[in-house]
């Protein structure tokens, strides 16, 4: 019997049966899009947003962690070789990636730039930390609420798995606030842990934190019935479904996220929306440096700038930085 995170570690993270050691392409030939493999404009656009804040440093150093296949380091990194060459020969740019399937990836995807290390932890920089799409992917314990209060959901095993309502013996401090209707919550309790790693780590810069979620009593409100789902072939599924094969994932709580990071001394900016995230960030102008240095591209650009926007409805932008 395997408590449901326990469940979800194993099917996404086992070294040799887990999801993310079979990943080998998003998009339309994968199970879903992400952001920065749907085009390079996205990776563009970040890496014009942060280049002021990395310009000012003497040993700037960029962190990604779950870094995908390569991606958006690919754009930012081509972006900064391009437009400021003299920023990129002084970069550092580190990975962290506890897949070591995805990490052989990365190390394909990016031979061509020396400035990418890979690390095993995060250590004190000064510079800027990313992260797209890795919060949703931290295994989370499942609660129910039943006529007789929360029950926790375990998972009878990983070859067959069947759900399987247990008492809760500690349960996590917002079964406490949790509001009448909601019938299911999903708390990932190792997002804590990395994210004090993180305000630890930067000692001066910014970070960004893309991914699907939203604020707590939004959650609560709009999916009262949970948010855990799988994903295969771009279809919505049973997380139980086929494990190993399926992409297991949660919205994440950014209420809770948003608590950690200040707890740690950082400065947190509002939630935005991806759609309004960009926009800001000045999309629109990294979309003119891309049409001018790729003129046949330029279609592919204008509407990929337009899915950009309004293709990933549900996902949400949080900044934050240690002055």
């Amino acid at each position: 019997m395997l408590r449901f995170d326990r469940f979800m570690e194993e099917a996404l993270y086992h070294p040799e049966r887990g999801y993310y050691e079979r990943l080998s392409s998003l998009g339309k030939a994968g199970d879903f899009y992400t952001a920065p493999a749907f085009h390079p404009l996205f990776g563009w656009t970040l890496a014009r947003l942060v280049t002021p804040v990395l310009e000012g440093m003497e040993k700037p150093v960029v962190v990604e962690a779950g870094a995908g296949l390569g991606d958006l380091a690919a754009a930012a990194l081509d972006f900064w070789r391009r437009f400021r060459p003299e920023l990129y020969e002084r970069l550092e740019y580190r990975i962290l990636e506890r897949s070591r399937h995805l990490q052989k990836k990365q190390r394909e995807r990016l031979a061509n730039h020396p400035r990418v290390q890979f690390v095993e932890a995060l250590t004190p920089f000064e510079g800027v930390f990313w992260a797209n799409e890795v919060l949703d992917a931290f295994p989370v314990r499942v609660f129910r609420r039943v006529p007789e209060g929360w029950k926790e959901v375990y998972v009878t095993s990983f070859c067959e798995p069947r759900v399987v309502l247990r008492d809760v013996t500690d349960p996590p401090e917002i079964l406490r606030r949790v509001p009448d209707g909601v019938v299911q919550v999903e708390v990932a309790e190792g997002i804590p842990a990395f994210l004090r790693k993180v305000g630890r780590a930067l000692a001066r810069g910014m970070g960004i934190l893309i991914d699907y979620g939203e604020e707590e009593e939004m959650l609560f409100s709009r999916y009262p019935s949970g948010t855990l789902q799988g994903y295969r072939n771009h279809r919505v599924v049973d997380p139980l479904e086929h494990p190993g094969e399926t992409d297991i994932t949660a919205f994440v709580n950014f209420t809770a996220v948003r608590r950690v990071l200040e707890d740690v001394g950082l400065e947190v900016e509002a939630l935005r929306t991806q759609e309004r995230f960009l926009f800001h960030a000045g999309i629109h102008k990294a979309l003119e440096l891309y049409e001018t240095t790729f003129p046949d591209q330029a279609m592919r650009a204008r509407l990929a700038l337009k899915t950009l926007l309004l293709g990933f409805p549900t996902y949400r932008v949080l900044v934050f930085q240690r002055s």
